[in-house]
Order: C-alpha cells, then structure tokens, then sequence
C-alpha cells in the first residue's frame, strides 16, 4: 500500500515540486492533487528542494489566509490605536474597556447575537480577518423556572502589540474590579465615554405618575475607579451633579434621571459617527420625545 502511495506521489512529483516553489500552501496542494496532508509532508521533507523554513513560512501563510494566525499587517493595523485624535480609536477603546477581555495576548470581545453588526464593524475599523463566532447557551432562570437560551457572538484575536497597547491604557486582565483609565486624552474624549456606555451602561426613555409624565435616565456600573473618572468627565464637561456612586454586587455604579440625564446623553449622542444601534434608538426616542421639555 505504501509504494502504491509513494509510485502515485512520484508520478506527480513535477507537480508538487512546482507548486511547492510557488509558495502554494500544503493544504490546498492535497486538495487539488488528492494527497492525504500528512502522507504529502513526509513526502516532501524526502525531497531535495525540501526546505524547513520554507515549509514553515507556507504553513503559516495558510494559517493567516483562514483568519487563524495573526500577522505583520495586522501589527500595522493595530498602530492605529496611538492615535487618540481619531474618534473612532477613541469609541472603540472605550468599547473595549468595558465589553473586552484580556488574557495574554489573546483579546476576546463578547455580546448578545442581536449586536453582530457592532462586532462586524470592530472587526472591519481594525481590519483583522478573524471571523465571528456566534453560539448557544443556556442560561438558568431564578424561582426554577425554565432555563433559557441565548446566543452569544464572540470577536477573537491575538496580538501581543495590542495588548500591550491596551494595558498602557489602564485596561488590563481581570478588569472589571480594577479598571481604571491612565490616558488623559481618553478620560477627556466623548467618544471613548459614549463607547464605555454602549459597553456597560445604559439609557432609559420611561413614562412615571401613572404615565402622565416622561423622562429618561443615564446609568453606567463598572469599577469604583472608572465610576469616578466618569462622575469627573461629566461634571468638567457637561454640567455638575450631586448624584452619589453606588456599591453594586461585586461593582458600582451611578445612575442620573431627568434634566440632567437628556443633557448628558445628548452631549455623548448628538452628531455621533460611532454608537451601538439600538442604544442610539433609544436616544433618538429621547429625543424627540423630551426636546421640548428638557432643551430651554
């Protein structure tokens, strides 16, 4: 069995030699000329155009073609995140401050199936082929009722440089207890706060005395330190507030209602280039809705 399999591997040997020297990768040289992966790879580490580094470069070529390796283009790519005077590096880092997770230089962002076009365009701002993964799970409901099912889309990738680049921002590993941002240029941009709220915050349009009247709030939970640059941003650069930081179950938050709330949610909102969808809907009901009453 194995000379018939080495008598056919010869046979073809012009074949696979030039495909080889072209670079092509091993996977598609078994595909197109029927040769089991492994049985070709032993095959040509026999031959003497057989070079390691070579080999090793089209097996990585491959790997970055299938969106399963990092690569120097994406390091380029990554530079963009230095330039704090672009809004959307700033939204996007704000975004990631809250809903990303490091480990390493393995970065993971992770939400709720019915926000993947917001991953497609983080994916798409940092031009990274790795696709999005989207799965089932199960989740336990209190009192024993019925677990449900919901489906999470997951953005992965690797790269030590943007780790790197994230954890000199104040946005390390085991962030949630601790995050707290070291770069002025972040804490004093609107867009990186807009993107933190469409990560861990969120925005209420309600109706109250028995719906005789509307209103809206404001709420961000995360760190006590992150709770408190963002209690700072608001008051230097939107208008000052007496509300209190509340401690949570393992985290804080501050929650703003009324006047104050359609002012600070317009100035995050208002003539904004980057935002989670269905959170700009809700402000775009607020609005409409609270404009007359709340904008003298």
């Amino acid at each position: 069995m194995l000379k018939k399999t080495e008598e056919k591997l010869k046979e073809k040997l012009a074949k696979i030699k030039e495909m080889y020297l072209k670079k092509i990768p091993l996977g598609q040289i078994t595909t197109e000329l029927k040769i089991p992966r492994t049985t070709l790879g032993r095959f040509i580490q026999k031959q003497d155009f057989y070079n390691k580094e070579f080999s090793n470069s089209v097996t990585k070529e491959s790997l970055i073609k299938n969106g399963k390796l990092g690569n120097n283009k994406q390091a380029k790519h990554f530079s963009i995140l230095e330039d704090l005077s672009n809004t959307k590096t700033c939204y996007w880092l704000g975004f990631i401050a809250g809903d990303g997770n490091l480990s390493g230089k393995r970065i993971a962002i992770g939400l709720a199936s019915k926000d993947f076009n917001h991953l497609q365009k983080l994916k798409d701002f940092l031009q990274i082929k790795n696709k999005i993964s989207v799965y089932k799970n199960t989740r336990q409901t209190p009192g024993g009722k019925s677990p449900k099912e919901r489906e999470s889309a997951f953005f992965r990738f690797t790269s030590k440089s943007f780790a790197e680049k994230l954890k000199s921002y104040g946005i390390t590993e085991r962030k949630s207890g601790t995050l707290k941002i070291l770069e002025e240029n972040l804490l004093n941009s609107r867009d990186f706060w807009r993107g933190h709220i469409d990560a861990n915050g969120w925005l209420r349009f309600f109706k109250m005395n028995n719906g005789k009247d509307e209103t809206c709030s404001i709420g961000l939970c995360g760190s006590f330190f992150i709770i408190e640059q963002f209690y700072n941003f608001i008051t230097n650069f939107i208008c000052p507030i007496k509300n209190k930081i509340q401690a949570g179950i393992g985290t804080y938050l501050i929650v703003i209602n009324g006047k104050n709330a359609y002012k600070i949610i317009h100035f995050f909102y208002h003539n904004s280039s980057e935002y989670l969808e269905r959170k700009f809907l809700i402000y775009k009901q607020i609005a409409e809705n609270l404009k007359e009453k709340y904008d003298k």
